[in-house]
């Protein structure tokens, strides 16, 4: 009799999803694994620790996979999520490498923000080089979802090239707008420590100019969605905390259901149930007049 199959739990990780997802077609097929293994041109052992979490699936394993099981590119869309794990976990064994997340680096800065005194936002001067910068902006945060360029430089980094110091000076919102988009194309890169320079060089602009709210959403949102992305919740718990604490009486309800919503991710995380459905039922209550 054959081994009772791993269990696997596809919303646990990259490698359960797509193990879960050739294991299905695989059978679906009716094909064993040493079959896909000849078809693939990989040994059957392979295909068995792919489908059981324990090895990161190649691009090329996947592709042929796509082809041999007549997933009409089902399989071949779950390339980019596996390289990006590939490379985050690579980053996590060398945390001198500029793509790696690092927890600590974040301490400082947040705790920067979170003794500085609320102050009156700036208006940006209104010159040609500003009303171009937010009209830019404007344009990125409006193009909807795309696929990343893997080579050369993103949009976002093309029009920040050259003009940061200057928007940083005169248009600080906007300047932020910017590094909070690079931050998350930088994420979607696979490029954790980037994306983790770009939010705290954003938080120091906000720190600057006092905006506690932005400050705030840059904390709670996204430094602590990139902890969790990699795999740190108990950081992203203290920054969505800090952030929600520290802009009660600021922030709006949406804001706020938007740091709760990170809150209860954290807590889910640490499979903290009664915690995570405490953040939830606040978030679905109405907000105090």
């Amino acid at each position: 009799m054959g081994q009772t199959p791993k269990r696997l739990v596809p919303a646990r990780s990259v490698l359960d999803y797509a193990g879960a997802r050739v294991r299905a077609m695989r059978i679906a097929r009716g094909l064993s694994q040493a079959v896909l293994g000849a078809l693939v041109f990989a040994h059957r052992d392979l295909v068995r620790k792919i489908e059981t979490a324990e090895r990161i699936p190649s691009g090329e394993f996947l592709g042929r996979c796509d082809e041999a099981l007549e997933a009409r590119g089902a399989l071949a869309l779950l390339i980019p999520l596996v390289e990006r794990e590939r490379l985050l976990r690579s980053a996590r064994t060398d945390t001198t490498s500029p793509s790696a997340f690092q927890s600590g680096a974040t301490d400082r800065p947040v705790l920067d923000w979170l003794l500085t005194e609320s102050a009156d936002r700036q208006p940006a001067t209104d010159d040609d080089t500003v009303v171009d910068a937010a009209a830019r902006l404007d344009r990125l945060r409006n193009r909807g979802p795309r696929p990343w360029r893997r080579h050369g430089l993103s949009g976002v980094a093309d029009a920040l090239r050259g003009r940061l110091a200057g928007l940083a000076a005169t248009a600080p919102q906007i300047a932020t707008g910017m590094l909070e988009l690079a931050g998350y194309e930088a994420v979607d890169l696979g490029v954790d420590g980037l994306a983790q320079r770009h939010y705290l060089h954003a938080l120091e602009l906000m720190t600057r100019t006092g905006n506690r709210v932005y400050g705030g959403y840059l904390v709670a949102v996204s430094l602590a969605h990139l902890a969790l992305h990699c795999g740190d919740a108990e950081q992203a718990l203290r920054l969505a905390t800090a952030g929600l604490r520290d802009t009660e009486r600021q922030a709006t309800p949406a804001v706020r259901a938007a740091f709760r919503t990170v809150q209860a991710r954290a807590h889910a995380r640490r499979r903290d149930e009664a915690a995570c459905a405490r953040c939830a039922a606040v978030r679905r209550s109405r907000p105090r007049p």
